[in-house]
């Protein structure tokens, strides 16, 4: 493939070509879980007054489905309210984070990635017998796992490079 930038002919090979997008589509999925994930989470913080109310009649419904007629006090579900609300925008941030590491080909941002599907394996793998669709979320973590750990993958992580040689490739006139 071949590209003109500022009247510079770069070509593109086709195996960078696609581990370019391998890339950018990795960071996309993590963009856009993250930007899920902080939306979320900020929304409740600002809707809180309605959703706290939301929050405690559907939390009371879980746990009596789940653990049998378990008392909370209305201030152990507001904490849990909180824990939940700061979490999801912590896990948002560290997504989106993770994805902008991953566009600037950061090594953090590769073993951010890695280390967060890592737990999201893990986590499918345990409620997998609750949730059979879990194992789409373990398959998609391990393949994202194998793919950011491929040689060539990992290579494109350490070097300094130039947003020229980033973006285009290998220069040749």
């Amino acid at each position: 493939c071949m590209l003109i930038h500022n009247h510079q002919i770069f070509l593109v090979t086709q195996p960078k070509l696609n581990m370019l997008l391998g890339i950018i589509l990795t960071a996309i999925f993590f963009l856009i879980i993250g930007l899920i994930f902080f939306v979320s989470g900020f929304s409740l913080l600002l809707t809180r007054e309605t959703s706290q109310e939301i929050f405690l009649e559907e939390i009371s419904k879980f746990i009596n489905q789940t653990l049998g007629s378990v008392p909370l006090s209305q201030a152990e579900v507001y904490q849990l309210y909180n824990v939940v609300v700061y979490t999801s925008v912590l896990i948002g941030v560290l997504y989106l984070a993770t994805g902008f590491g991953l566009i600037r080909q950061y090594g953090w941002g590769r073993i951010l990635a890695v280390f967060l599907c890592g737990i999201n394996a893990v986590y499918g793998l345990l409620v997998v017998f609750s949730d059979p669709l879990a194992i789409l979320l373990v398959l998609v973590n391990v393949i994202i796992i194998w793919y950011l750990m491929r040689r060539e993958v990992r290579e494109s992580f350490g070097k300094k490079k130039s947003i020229e040689e980033k973006i285009l490739g290998e220069q040749n006139n």
